[in-house]
């Protein structure tokens, strides 16, 4: 589809009303499911446009109605209208169905501003080796949180000077306390999903490298299903928090600790670099939490995609032959 057509532009706002309906669990593990479909049929040498333009694209992409709208719907309908199903703008949830039409109207055209946004960021130099996913997401949040919660980027000035900018209250006002207090477990986690999801990575790139020479598939495509796999394993498993507040809900929110490490795999050819990318990417997201999360009253940032948009930029920016190289260091 055309980037900028009045087909693509309608696509986008529908596609995001349905999400903000949906709520933000429930529509991005939809848009996971997605995903992985997609990534089945162009490992199968089929086409990439239920990957590319439904999971990812215009249709439903995370950027779009699939994930950011229904959180930007969340933080209007708590912050301005006064008719979120729970009261809480934090809550990514609940459907917003029930809230009103303008709800509905807001994340439509929250979806079409950052699908101008995040097709700007992809061509700006610099600002390109940063996701793009991730990127507009986190901006489109902390707009959105200055605009309908009145909050800066970090939330509530009195929650910051009662429990310091990173403290989390041993853990009553952290994002997800039972990653944010047990480090040691929460980076030997990161670690093993780095190694886990890079070595997938590496060997979707040699399954599908005669598909590659034969021209069967883009490698560009191959290069996307090595990074989403796990990206979208770990969204799905999510899906026992939608169901239930009781303990076996209480899954981690590993996503970051899949796709980057994924990509540094692919860089250097090694799980050790994947693994060590991992408790690292771990510990930005922590600190993404804990900067943008946990101080705010109403409004959500989320800290997975906010350390994946900064993680694949240092990445690319350390690895990629055309900034520093260090990619070679590994060959």
């Amino acid at each position: 589809m055309d980037t900028w057509s009045l087909q693509t532009f309608v696509m986008v706002f529908c596609g995001s009303v349905i999400g903000t309906a949906l709520g933000t669990l429930w529509a991005v593990i939809v848009c996971a499911l997605l995903v992985i479909v997609g990534i089945g049929v162009v490992m199968a040498g089929g086409s990439d446009f239920i990957l590319n333009q439904i999971a990812l694209g215009p249709f439903f992409g995370p950027h779009l109605g699939s994930f950011l709208v229904p959180i930007i719907a969340s933080a209007y309908s708590a912050g301005v209208r006064g008719n979120h199903p729970t009261g809480n703008g934090k809550d990514i949830v609940s459907p917003l169905i029930g809230t009103s039409w303008d709800v509905l109207a807001v994340g439509g055209l929250v979806g079409c501003f950052n699908w101008v946004l995040f097709n700007l960021i992809i061509q700006i130099p610099i600002l390109n080796q940063f996701d793009g996913f991730g990127l507009s997401i986190m901006i489109c949040c902390l707009l959105s949180r200055a605009v309908f919660t009145r909050e800066g980027p970090f939330g509530s000035k009195e929650s910051i000077q009662k429990y310091g900018l990173l403290g989390t209250d041993n853990g009553n006002i952290a994002w997800q306390a039972n990653q944010s207090t047990n480090f040691a477990r929460s980076m030997f986690l990161g670690g093993c999903l780095g190694a886990l999801f890079g070595g997938i990575a590496l060997s979707i790139v040699d399954a599908m490298q005669p598909m590659v020479d034969s021209g069967a598939v883009a490698s560009g495509n191959v290069t996307l299903c090595a990074q989403l796999i796990g990206w979208a394993i770990a969204i799905f498993s999510l899906l026992p928090a939608f169901f239930s507040t009781k303990s076996y809900a209480n899954v981690p929110s590993w996503h970051s600790q899949c796709s980057v490490p994924a990509l540094v795999a692919m860089y250097t050819g090694s799980i050790v670099a994947a693994a060590v990318t991992g408790v690292l990417m771990w510990l930005l997201q922590e600190l993404m939490a804990r900067l943008f999360v946990n101080h705010a009253s109403n409004s959500f940032c989320d800290p997975p995609a906010s350390a994946i948009a900064f993680g694949t930029f240092f990445i690319n920016i350390l690895l990629k032959p055309e900034f520093l190289n260090l990619s070679s260091l590994f060959h």
